[in-house]
């Protein structure tokens, strides 16, 4: 059970583009605010990312 989602970053992570930010704040009780600020940490965490391995 390692690939087992425990936050709302890794789920998030998980459903990408196949949830909306109104379905996923639905489906965990939670704002959408709290949703879309967390998806933009993703976002830029991953873009960030990307950056640094097309340095390498």
């Amino acid at each position: 059970m390692k690939d087992k989602i425990t936050n709302l970053k890794t789920f998030l992570q998980a459903y990408n583009h196949k949830k909306s930010d109104m379905e996923i704040s639905h489906m965990l009780d939670i704002s959408i605010d709290e949703v879309k600020s967390h998806r933009k940490e993703v976002c830029r965490n991953t873009m960030l990312t990307k950056i640094e391995q097309h340095k390498k």
